[in-house]
């Protein structure tokens, strides 16, 4: 119970380093099962690393954080990555972009096979004589 909730308070906080003493005070456990719940994470499948300054209280000390994975490749962001955070999920730049890029092409696409059906039953009409349908129409 005591590593389930540091697990959840650091992966609330990706990539925030914090000390022992700042984990204790939140959890509010004695800081013997602080310190083997953080030795517990930290050989736990790599998703915890060390670093040596606590976000919280400025402090040059060992501290725990979680390299979040981002949402796009699931490849951990790693120290010099620039990571984006949207909602709930973290990403590398260069995923975002390619999210974003992906889906303006899309619908790019979209619109021209849209366009291109419209213009096949505009010269249909002129050829057959027909009316104006309203451009609304499927």
């Amino acid at each position: 119970m005591n590593v389930d909730a540091l697990r959840l308070i650091l992966m609330d906080a990706p990539g925030d380093p914090l000390c022992e003493s700042c984990l204790t005070a939140v959890c509010g456990l004695p800081s013997e099962q602080v310190r083997a719940a953080i030795a517990s994470l930290l050989n736990d499948n790599g998703n915890f690393d060390r670093r040596w300054v606590c976000v919280s209280c400025h402090r040059s000390v060992t501290s725990i954080f979680y390299r979040a994975k981002c949402a796009h490749c699931s490849v951990a962001l790693q120290d010099g990555d620039n990571g984006l955070r949207m909602g709930e999920n973290m990403f590398h730049v260069a995923c975002l972009r390619r999210l974003i890029t992906d889906e303006s092409i899309r619908l790019s696409q979209e619109l021209g096979r849209r366009s291109r059906r419209l213009i096949r039953e505009s010269r249909r009409r002129m050829r057959d004589g027909r009316g104006w349908p309203p451009l609304e129409s499927p």
